[in-house]
This record gives structure tokens, C-alpha cells and sequence, in this order.
């Protein structure tokens, strides 16, 4: 059989629509917001969209569920069924019921405001399942105030983001297409009162389920009478057991164990290990998701629903891409820890169909597991293919470096990249390739006015709590010295919820101060000044260096450290301003800028996309306006994160 004919069109997609077999689902079609109880979906109906048109397809994506790669996806007829224009024959829309801690805060019912189940298709020749959505195809019972629409600003980033962190290795939801329209819907963007319209703009989502940590937090039991917010569905542990047995039919190597307890230890252990995985590689590629709620964390473990996610640049490891985080909850540096928050009450949902028991034992072995893959992916970012003693002081003192310099992420390790290839090459010379890193490590790194810049936008998010200083000390005087009186006066809020939520205010406070205090110290330097102690900081661990990977280099292991340094260390990734750039002109109608980076963001390993190759490169034809350094009004754009998120629905 040639490999075409096992390709499909369209209209023969084979939708196997298992989730809504399984489950219950709400067929109402009512889609007005309300609570849902007793459901896990909830049958919709896509709005059409006047004119729609295609701003990109990812040919790989769309392979997945068996269309041929090369079809013409600038169609008319594919832009109406990818817009939800057309019905695509054998879909089944419906929304995903489930709930979510926001910002530490149980919130409720959440569920699928702009995003749509379509179905789960069958590739005819992998005889993969895989569920497509469409997000931005209208109102839901789960929009609340929205209107289930997404504009091209969010639609973009979204579609970049996750083809991008999938050729990163990144485990991701998939995106197919962009399909944007002449219908409009009113934004706010700065949330200032100028509200515009904007195009609805509708994206493609592939991923072998959407489940979530929420979607088993439908089930949590609240008093609604003292305030405490329940899940649609609390105290049904019926429709629990459904949905974990259902769930679990994901991971077949656990669905065939025939005992309960220990198939749902195995199954909250995989979720556990999944979930180290993919934080694993955010933190050792510099992303920043940005809105780590449990209605944001995959049960298999993608990375999912993209927000003010960014790839960090000037390394700073409280970096916050999200304008509303005014904690810096889900900075860089508070990931690891978030992401076992989330287990947690991942655990606590599944109980008491988990063991309280496994589940504490699961969750003691967080740390260990990632401190274990952090170093092994570390040690392949840094060409160290033995294990050392130091190793790990080394690796903690080249973040220190980074973090006192403002180096960027990515083009750091570039620079290790070019020293080691530098150092395989058997002549003399050591000091002179060193000092070529510390030069390169040195361009790389923030001036005292850029970093001015960035602290400047960190303080517009932290900067101090709404609620004065001392009524806050007040506030936690009183939880200390009588809990539950404080507990019955802020309406019966769980103590340690009350206790989180205000020292989370507290903390706002300091940081303002650390902040403005780290400033007056960069600001008080020239930029000359600056690029000496930078060199000595590089200078010194650069050095340190050197003398450690010597120690292993042999003429055997020059190709295979090179090697895994490139492939550990990415060229390309897109950046704010890149995603800005394609966005900019996506909305004056050039859709090619979105097509480009999409080609960039597919080979991000590639050497010649190196910023030290194209740094001088900064013209507007072809690739190389997003090659290069950054532009001198990128420090000043990741606020604009926030603006690219219309809802974070």
C-alpha cells in the first residue's frame, strides 16, 4: 500500500468519539453560561464566521489525523471547516466541564469558554486516536461573560507556541491552523476603556485528550452558604470513577492492572513523572507558561492553553510574562514548586479513589525525581558527558552568572556552544577561545538602561498590594492569634487559604522594595562600567569551566559532545517581539510574516539561525528580520503578553 492512500480528505475523516460515549454529556445545546452539573461535556454548536480565510497550517500537524501533508489547505472549503462554518462530517462539538485553583484560589466551575470538541480522530495509518478542537468558534455554558471568541493577537501566539515547543521536544498540544474572518468582536485591550474591534479568528488544537487536573475538581465539595465555592458535580463519586476509569484507558500500560488501588497509584505516579518531564524541559529551555492553574496542567502532561507564556530573555529568575500575576506566582523560579502544588490537589481530587497514602509517597519523591533529570539535562546543555562531583555547584554558578548579568537565555548556552566546538579543534590558544566567550557572554547581557526597562515593567505587576501595609499585618496578626475567628469574619475561607492569600499580599511589598533597591543599584553604573564587572563575572565561571570539560575532552568525544550540545541548545525560539512582528502584520492582512516564523520555529536546532551568525542581518525580506539580536523596543514588550491574551479561556 503507497503511503497516499492511506491519507484522507476531509469530509472522510474517521471520528471515533469515545469521550462522549464514556461519559456523560450534557445535550442541551443551551448555550447560555450556567453551572453543569452531573457532566463532563456539554454538546455545543460552532458559529459560523463571515469570510474566513487561512493565516497559516502546520502541514505535521495536520498529518496527524491523516490528511495528506500536501493538500491545499488555502481552500475556501478547508478555511469554513476550520472555522466552524462547516460542520466537518462525523464531528460531535462539545464543551469540557471542569474546574481549577486560580492563583492559589479554588474558583469553581471553569470549563471550555472559547474551545471545542470536535471528535477524536483515527489516523488510518498509525491507527493513532487523536482529539481535535477548534478554539474561538463561539459561546459555550462555560463563557461566563464572554463570548467563546479569540482574536488574532492570542490566536497567533498560541498557534506559534505550540508548533514551536513541539520541534523543541517539549511535550505540547498541537496546532493546525488559523483560519481568521471579517467578523468582529469587541476587546479592551489594556483594559483602559478604549474598547475596538477585532477579527474573530478561530485556531485548530490537536492533542490525544484535553483533560486537565480540573477536570477532576468538577467533584469538590465546598458550602455555598458560607461562600466556599463547590464543583458542579460535588459528591458525585459515581461519575468520579467513571471519569478516572475512562481517563486511564490513555495510559493502556496501567488500564490492564486488574486491582483498584494499585491502578490509580500508577496512574497519579505516571501523571506525577509526566509532569516532571515537561517542567524539566521549561526550565532548561527558559519558558515561562505564565498561568500554571490546575485548569491549565494536562493530565498527560503537555503543555497546554497558552496565555502570556514567553520564552525568558535577560535572564531573571522572577520572571513573571503575565501582567495580571502581581505575585509572581508563576515566575520562572516558582514553576517546579507549582507544578507539585497542582499534584497535590491533583491528589486530593482523586481521593479517596487514591490512597492517601500512595499519594503522599508519590509526592515525596517530587524533588528528587527532578533534581535527577534537571542534572542530566543540564550536564547535556553544558557538553559534560561524565559526572562530576562539582558538577552541580558548577551548573547552580552559571545561573548566578546569568541572573547577576541579565545574559539571555538562549544565547548563552549558544556561546558555550561555539566555545566547546572552538576547543575541540587541537591547537593552543585556550585563553584567547576564553576570552571570545566572555566577549560573546557580554554582548548578550542586558545594558543597565534595558534592565532599567524590565524592572520598570516588573513593578507595574508587583507593585504593592491594593490593601495597605499594616491592615495586612493586621489581618495575619489575627489569623495567628485566633484562626477560626478570622476564618468566620472573611466568610468562612479555609485558614490556610486566608493565610496564603495574605502573605501573597505581604509579599508583594517586598518585592517592590528588592526591586527597587536592585535597580538603583544597575542604574548607578555606566553601561562601560557595567560590561567590565559582566566580563569578570563570565570571566571567572567561563574559566571554571574550561578546566571541567578538559578534563573529559578526547579526540573520540569531540563529534559526540558537539553534537549533543547542538541538540540540547536551541538557535531559535520565538520570542515576544518575533510573535509581535508576525502579529503586526497578520493584522494589516500580510499573513506571510506568521508562515516564516512558523518555517523558523520548525528547525529551532539549526546553527545557521544562531543570533552570532545573523546579528548584523536586519533586513525585511526572507528570514532575517527575526534572525539577529533583539530589536531596541523588545525590553519594553513582554508587557504586551498581557495583551495578547483576549481571555484566558
Amino acid at each position: 500500500m503507497s503511503a497516499a492512500s492511506t491519507f484522507v480528505t476531509l469530509e472522510h475523516m474517521r471520528f471515533d468519539n469515545r469521550n462522549l460515549e464514556a461519559l456523560p454529556v450534557d445535550k442541551s445545546l443551551n448555550p447560555n453560561s450556567r453551572q453543569v452539573p452531573g457532566a463532563v461535556f456539554s454538546l455545543c454548536t460552532p458559529q459560523p464566521v463571515v469570510r474566513p480565510r487561512i493565516v497559516a497550517a502546520s502541514p505535521d500537524a495536520l498529518s496527524l489525523l491523516g490528511l495528506d501533508p500536501a493538500m491545499d489547505w488555502t481552500s475556501p472549503e478547508f478555511a469554513a471547516y476550520f472555522s466552524g462554518s462547516n460542520p466537518i462530517p462525523g464531528s460531535m462539538p462539545a464543551a469540557h466541564c471542569y474546574c481549577g485553583h486560580q492563583f492559589g484560589s479554588f474558583a469553581g466551575q471553569l470549563g471550555d469558554g472559547a474551545a471545542m470538541y470536535l471528535g477524536e480522530v483515527i489516523n488510518p495509518a498509525t491507527s493513532e486516536r487523536w482529539e481535535l478542537q477548534l478554539k474561538g468558534s463561539g459561546p459555550t455554558p462555560f463563557s461566563r461573560s464572554s463570548d467563546g471568541r479569540k482574536v488574532l493577537r492570542s490566536s497567533i501566539r498560541e498557534f506559534l507556541a505550540s508548533e514551536a515547543l513541539h520541534n523543541l521536544g517539549i511535550p505540547t498540544t498541537r496546532s493546525a491552523t488559523i483560519v481568521t474572518s471579517d467578523s468582529t468582536v469587541a476587546r479592551d485591550i489594556f483594559y483602559s476603556g478604549n474598547v475596538i474591534q477585532e477579527r474573530c479568528t478561530v485556531i485548530s488544537r490537536i492533542a490525544q485528550n484535553f483533560f486537565r487536573f480540573g477536570s477532576f475538581e468538577i467533584f469538590k465539595a465546598g458550602n455555598p452558604a458560607l461562600g466556599v465555592r463547590q464543583g458542579p458535580s460535588a459528591g458525585r463519586e459515581d461519575l468520579k470513577k467513571i471519569l478516572m476509569e475512562h481517563v486511564i484507558t490513555y495510559y493502556p500500560d496501567i488500564a490492564g492492572e486488574s486491582d483498584d488501588r494499585t491502578r490509580y497509584r500508577l496512574f497519579f505516579e505516571e501523571v506525577l513523572k509526566r509532569t516532571v518531564d515537561l517542567v524539566v524541559m521549561w526550565q532548561t529551555l527558559g519558558f515561562v507558561h505564565g498561568v500554571l492553574n490546575t485548569d491549565n496542567m494536562s493530565i498527560m502532561g503537555l503543555t497546554i492553553d497558552y496565555g502570556p507564556f514567553a520564552f525568558m530573555e535577560g535572564f531573571d529568575e522572577d520572571f513573571t510574562p503575565n501582567g495580571s500575576d502581581g505575585s509572581a506566582r508563576y515566575s520562572y523560579k516558582r514553576q517546579v514548586a507549582i507544578c507539585k502544588w497542582n499534584l497535590e490537589r491533583l491528589s486530593e481530587a482523586l481521593s479517596p479513589l487514591l490512597d492517601s497514602g500512595d499519594a503522599t509517597r508519590a509526592l515525596t519523591c517530587y524533588d528528587d525525581m527532578f533534581r535527577e533529570q534537571y542534572a542530566v539535562r543540564m550536564r547535556r546543555k553544558l557538553g559534560l558527558l561524565c559526572v562530576e562531583e562539582g558538577d552541580t555547584t558548577l551548573i547552580e554558578d552559571y545561573f548566578k552568572a546569568m541572573g547577576e548579568c541579565w545574559t539571555d537565555f538562549t544565547d548563552s548556552f549558544q556561546c558555550l556552544n561555539i566555545l566547546v566546538r572552538e576547543l575541540c579543534v587541537e591547537d593552543n590558544g585556550t585563553e584567547a577561545k576564553i576570552e571570545r566567550a566572555v566577549q560573546r557572554m557580554v554582548s548578550r547581557s542586558l545594558s543597565p538602561e534595558a534592565i532599567a526597562s524590565a524592572q520598570t515593567r516588573k513593578l507595574k505587576i508587583v507593585g504593592g498590594s491594593r490593601v495597605p501595609e499594616g491592615q495586612l499585618r493586621m489581618i495575619m496578626a489575627l489569623i495567628e492569634a485566633d484562626p477560626q475567628q478570622a476564618s468566620s469574619h472573611f466568610g468562612g475561607i479555609p485558614v490556610e487559604d486566608l493565610r496564603a492569600e495574605i502573605q501573597g499580599e505581604l509579599s508583594k511589598f517586598d518585592m517592590a522594595s528588592a526591586i527597587r533597591k536592585q535597580t538603583e543599584e544597575v542604574t548607578a553604573m555606566s553601561e562601560e562600567r557595567k560590561k567590565e564587572r559582566d566580563g569578570r563575572v563570565w570571566r571567572e565561571w567561563l574559566s571554571r569551566y574550561v578546566v571541567r570539560i578538559q578534563r573529559e575532552m578526547s579526540p573520540g568525544s569531540a563529534d559526540e559532545r558537539v553534537e549533543t550540545m547542538r541538540m540540547s541548545n536551541p538557535s531559535f525560539v520565538i520570542r515576544n517581539w518575533i510573535c509581535q512582528k508576525a502579529i503586526e502584520a497578520a493584522e494589516e492582512g500580510d499573513y506571510s510574516k506568521v508562515r516564516k516564523v512558523l518555517e523558523l520555529a520548525q528547525q529551532p536546532f539549526n546553527p545557521d539561525l544562531s543570533t552570532f551568525i545573523n546579528e548584523q542581518s536586519r533586513g525585511e525580506d526572507g528570514y532575517n528580520e527575526f534572525l539577529g539580536t533583539a530589536p531596541e523596543w523588545a525590553p519594553s514588550l513582554n508587557a504586551l503578553a498581557r495583551r495578547s491574551v483576549d481571555e484566558y479561556q
